[in-house]
């Protein structure tokens, strides 16, 4: 699924400093973002329990993992909805969330607009551009 392998989930970008499990969990995410993950995966995969895996995130990142993966889906969907005619629904399963409407919420908590007004705008300036 991951069709734009150069675009970096946004709180991904710029952490050369983290703990190893941090960069471990972060690249499970950006590699498996698509997957159903649960904490306990992530917390797997950084090879840590998932209490500690939070305290990391949160001392960190100021954030929690799971709000990582469902940013990075999100972010993944936004640049899905940028370039593709894909309906909503088939996006939000295409980044791993379980419906669209779980991708619309978080999607509009974190652009401030639903992803059809997303897909407007960014349509919409392509044909002003003409």
């Amino acid at each position: 699924i991951g069709s734009h392998p150069s675009h970096v989930c946004t709180r991904m970008a710029n952490r050369a400093a983290l703990p190893p499990a941090l960069l471990a969990m972060q690249r499970a995410i950006q590699t498996r973002y698509a997957e159903p993950l649960s904490l306990d995966d992530l917390a797997s995969a950084a090879a840590q329990s998932t209490n500690h895996l939070v305290r990391l995130c949160r001392k960190h990142l100021d954030t929690t993992p799971m709000r990582m993966l469902w940013d990075c889906r999100v972010d993944h969907g936004v640049e899905l909805l940028r370039s593709t005619g894909l309906h909503v629904g088939e996006i939000a399963y295409r980044v791993g969330f379980a419906s669209p409407f779980h991708f619309s919420r978080r999607c509009k908590e974190k652009y401030g607009v639903s992803p059809r007004k997303l897909r407007q705008d960014a349509w919409g300036a392509l044909e002003s551009d003409r």
